[in-house]
């Protein structure tokens, strides 16, 4: 099949807006994790079409699978480092959740979300049309994106290079939105979990252990010069 320019539609490249880098980092366990953690943190390559993205994500383990390792995807020439320049002039909007140990059915509905999560944060970052000011059209100043996993935690952070308040809180009800699959999941074991407890308390068992859903989504600034005494957060669930 062609199309009318005559070129093949299984030749076709998707170019995307910007070019970004995908990197990954497998932190050993030493004492001098600062210095570990740059020296491990390795760029894998630059793509700038919806199809090389593709290749990369099929060709690495789900964020699930890994443990003491982090995925980033940052536009080019810009690096998952606080002291970068880019990065420095902002922070980053993080949520950390705990993972379940055990390898029952939630754990394995909260790997589906997260990975679910993780993707929808990359899509939208390389997407170009996710993260706009609406106030002014403007491309909102974002860095890239890192998903942290850890043998009991995982965090998933968006970075932004500014320190105004208003375009944070804009990129950060974005950031939310892609995480609806692992919101509506830790919200839904959550209330399970605690209704679960009630029922066994009542009758003088011991239920599952207790779900702790993160309460919020929070900013942090990677300087000094930016921070202020206020917090700045964004409520993790709709209900809270």
């Amino acid at each position: 099949q062609q199309t009318n320019g005559g070129e093949s539609v299984e030749n076709q490249v998707h170019q995307l807006a910007n070019t970004w880098s995908f990197w990954l980092m497998y932190q050993a366990q030493t004492k001098d994790k600062k210095d570990n953690w740059k020296s491990t943190q390795k760029r894998v390559l630059d793509f700038s079409t919806a199809e090389d993205f593709w290749r990369v994500i099929n060709n690495v383990s789900s964020p699930s699978r890994l443990s003491y390792a982090d995925y980033s995807v940052f536009r080019s020439g810009v690096s998952p480092m606080w002291e970068d320049p880019v990065c420095a002039k902002g922070g980053r909007w993080i949520v950390a959740v705990d993972r379940f140990m055990r390898r029952d059915a939630r754990s394995s509905g909260q790997e589906e979300a997260l990975d679910e999560s993780w993707l929808n944060v990359m899509l939208s970052l390389i997407g170009g049309s996710t993260y706009l000011d609406d106030s002014t059209g403007e491309d909102i100043p974002i860095c890239g994106s890192v998903c942290s996993m850890r043998k009991y935690n995982c965090k998933i952070a968006l970075w932004v290079g500014t320190a105004d308040e208003d375009i944070l809180m804009k990129a950060g009800r974005q950031f939310k939105e892609s995480l609806k699959p692992l919101i509506d999941y830790m919200t839904n074991v959550s209330n399970s979990t605690s209704s679960e407890e009630d029922t066994t308390s009542r009758h003088g068992g011991r239920g599952p252990k207790s779900v702790v859903r993160p309460k919020v989504i929070q900013f942090e600034f990677f300087s000094n010069d930016n921070k202020t005494d206020k917090s700045i957060e964004i409520p993790f669930a709709d209900d809270e």
